[in-house]
């Protein structure tokens, strides 16, 4: 499961779930609005292993990064 923070809702990639290297995706959201929590444009990424998603965006133990992928390792 990958999971992006953040985004304009409207620009999201049409096509759901299923998309292809070098596709956008979508739009980063408006600086200080309600898209991205009243602060600057950012992104978040997470990639999960399973099926059990978890939006926190953080992990509090080692152990709970099990369920993490790390992105470098992934691309390369």
């Amino acid at each position: 499961i990958v999971v992006y923070g953040h985004l304009d809702p409207k620009s999201l990639a049409p096509n759901g779930f299923k998309v292809k290297k070098g596709e956008i995706i979508g739009i980063l959201g408006d600086a200080y609005s309600d898209e991205t929590d009243g602060e600057r444009k950012h992104l978040h990424l997470s990639m999960h292993n399973g099926d059990k998603l978890d939006l926190r965006g953080y992990a509090t133990s080692e152990e709970a990064l099990i369920a993490w992928d790390d992105p470098i390792a992934v691309l390369y």
